[in-house]
């Protein structure tokens, strides 16, 4: 029932008036329900199931809830999907389908191949196959009706064109599987540091030559594929040029592709430039997702959570405190106001680049604030040992050592039963143990750790997590605090 209230909050105004319009059409006493149903919704935003059947309460409509909420939902479905007929390439082709089987019903098989035509048209350019293959069925079906000459022979070549068509649909669900399969990378290697152990996968043919791919929707899966594959396979430089052909390839058929394609593209280009440090076109690339920002049909969290998350990337790529800390108080800003309606993955980051900024910049208390609120929320399995270490750094730094002798325990826990527990895992937990039996040691201690952690960062299948955040470089920083 959460959903139906869900679905009502999200609607444009233009869909609201667009649904009351319709809904005196032919009003009736169950009508008047699902009207007050859903002015009441609209009326709360926000609103809890719970606290719309209060309002209820003493109502006949509270009586058949279930029943008068799912009519309202009904309701609004038949309004969104009036409303909606015209608005897209696939709209107009599943209403012209539905005309067409009327009219083969009514045996007006002239109008039935004339509208058929337009709908094909259109279903070629929009690139939808799996329409293209329904439109083809009803194209055969006018031609049994008809009984035309060459009938054999145009039978041959629908089934030529439903071939093709379905090569096209099988060669656009190949590539998807390899993007899926690229980007599962990041959260089961992080980084890959052999890409020629997987030939299957980097090897494959339909990754190394473009003229492989048979349609620009299979292009998109192609190009998003090669800018996930520059970044797991930490080949930073490739993953920029990768982008901007990505982004480019979006613009240039911007008629073909959802806006919301653009907003993901942007989101690594501006991840891959903070990758490599590069300000200048960092910026232009930001002024691209900010003009995006005016487009109201556009999820504005989302938005802000690339403009705000990458900027912090690039700032601590830069070891820019100033700009860090101005980006820092935008972004705390936005997580107070909209973290709710992030993803799971995208809030987990969110947070990571909040702490680490917090740790680069010695905000201590700050960086606790917000690890306790994101112990609260929960974490993705691959950023557990990110959150176990800055955790350990954060309590360290504040000088709670008794806390520090907890967390120790509970972190070497948590990440051997996660199999996260590697070299740099090992190292950091070994020296706070050390350092809470033994804190007048301290920077002897931690003067260890820094060796060790400088050796891990040389080398390329140890120094994963390092390129998330440096903990060798607050080591050094730390020390230098140190008298």
């Amino acid at each position: 029932m959460q959903s139906i209230l869900h679905l009502i909050d999200g609607l444009s105004s233009r869909e609201k008036a667009y649904f009351r319009k319709s809904a005196q059409t032919h009003p009736t006493h169950r009508d008047k329900n699902y009207l007050k149903l859903y002015n009441l919704i609209v009326s709360n935003p926000k609103m809890e199931v719970a606290q719309l059947k209060t309002k209820l309460k003493g109502t006949k409509i509270l009586t058949h809830f279930t029943a008068e909420m799912n009519y309202l939902f009904d309701q609004l479905m038949r309004s969104l999907l009036n409303y909606n007929l015209n608005k897209n390439n696939t709209a107009q082709i599943l209403k012209s389908i539905g005309y067409i089987e009327i009219l083969l019903l009514k045996d007006n098989k002239h109008r039935a191949r004339k509208l058929l035509n337009f709908a094909k048209k259109l279903a070629y350019k929009s690139e939808d196959f799996a329409l293209i293959i329904k439109l083809i069925d009803l194209e055969e079906r006018i031609l049994f009706k008809q009984g035309i000459l060459n009938f054999i022979k145009k039978l041959e070549a629908l089934g030529e064109e439903r071939q093709e068509v379905t090569n096209k649909i099988q060669n656009i669900n190949r590539l998807r599987v390899l993007k899926e399969r690229v980007r599962d990378f990041q959260y089961s290697h992080i980084f890959l540091n052999y890409p020629e152990q997987y030939p299957d996968i980097f090897l494959n043919p339909l990754l190394l030559d473009k003229t492989n791919v048979l349609s620009l929707t299979a292009l998109e899966n192609f190009y998003y594929t090669k800018v996930v594959t520059g970044y797991v396979t930490r080949n930073y430089d490739d993953a920029v040029i990768a982008s901007k052909i990505y982004l480019d390839f979006l613009e240039k058929n911007n008629d073909l592709f959802p806006k919301t394609k653009f907003l993901p593209a942007l989101s690594n280009y501006l991840l891959s430039l903070g990758n490599v440090a590069d300000k200048k076109q960092f910026f232009k690339v930001l002024k691209k997702l900010e003009a995006l920002e005016s487009d109201k049909t556009l999820p504005q969290f989302y938005i802000n959570y690339i403009k705000y998350g990458r900027q912090l990337d690039l700032a601590y790529k830069l070891k820019d405190d100033k700009y860090s800390e101005k980006i820092l108080l935008e972004a705390n800003d936005f997580l107070n106001r909209d973290s709710h309606l992030l993803a799971e993955a995208q809030r987990d980051y969110f947070f990571y680049y909040m702490i680490r900024a917090c740790i680069d910049l010695r905000k201590f208390e700050k960086a606790q604030e917000l690890m306790t609120l994101w112990y609260e929320l929960g974490v993705q399995e691959f950023l557990i040992s990110i959150r176990r270490l800055c955790r350990m750094i954060i309590v360290f730094e504040l000088g709670w050592l008794q806390m520090l002798e907890s967390e120790v325990q509970t972190s070497y826990k948590v990440l051997k039963k996660h199999k996260r527990y590697g070299r740099l895992e090992k190292v950091c937990i070994s020296c706070f143990r050390k350092i809470v039996k033994r804190p007048f040691k301290q920077k002897d201690f931690l003067q260890q750790l820094e060796a060790q952690l400088l050796e891990i960062k040389g080398n390329q299948d140890e120094n994963k997590l390092l390129e998330y955040i440096d903990f060798h470089e607050w080591c050094v920083k730390k020390l230098e605090t140190m008298v």
